[in-house]
């Protein structure tokens, strides 16, 4: 299988055919997630949102030729981005002049086309644990005391949860009776 892209598409070709003459692939397990795959990779999907500071080009759905002017416009900032065409794609380049998060709107021919969300890098939001004895001087700090967990309190939360257990009770009845059911078989056919 060779794909290569063609003008705005992309081709895949196989370099056998696909009849049951000349090979089994078809048959084979492999052939459907290919076609799943060859599927969800020629939809030319854009980002729903752009990473401030990572993003260098705006994916756009617009076509470059229709394109005249094209304005990027939100949170009081309004910029005339440059517009690339690179492999049948309109890319925008906003030359890193968006430095607060937010949606922003894309303007092109002075009509509102698409919308476009940048967010801060996620690596600055990695939440870290507070070791014990922090956690204990802020406790301190404010006056305020952590309850011990009292035992009983934790007992009667565990026998709650998992019932009272009557299946050895059940047990032990069944053979009793199945005992009792053998000696009443055994007494009547004598």
């Amino acid at each position: 299988l060779i794909n290569y892209n063609f003008k705005k598409g992309k081709i895949f070709q196989f370099i056998s055919p696909l009849n049951s003459k000349y090979n089994n692939f078809t048959e084979h397990a492999l052939f459907v997630p290919t076609l799943i795959n060859i599927a969800t990779s020629s939809c030319k999907l854009t980002p729903s949102y752009y990473i401030l500071g990572k993003t260098k080009y705006i994916k756009s759905k617009e076509k470059l030729n229709n394109i005249q002017s094209i304005k990027l416009v939100g949170n009081n900032i309004d910029l005339i981005p440059t517009i690339i065409n690179k492999n049948g794609n309109t890319l925008i380049d906003d030359q890193n002049q968006i430095m607060q998060p937010g949606l922003y709107s894309l303007f092109f021919n002075n009509k509102i086309g698409e919308k476009v969300a940048f967010n801060i890098n996620s690596s600055e939001n990695k939440i870290t644990t507070i070791n014990s004895n922090t956690i204990s001087e802020l406790l301190k700090n404010n006056n305020l005391s952590i309850l011990k967990p009292d035992i009983k309190l934790t007992e009667n939360i565990i026998k709650n949860i998992n019932g009272k257990q009557y299946w050895k009770t059940a047990l032990l009845f069944s053979l009793l009776f199945f005992a009792i059911e053998i000696l009443f078989i055994k007494t009547i056919k004598l």
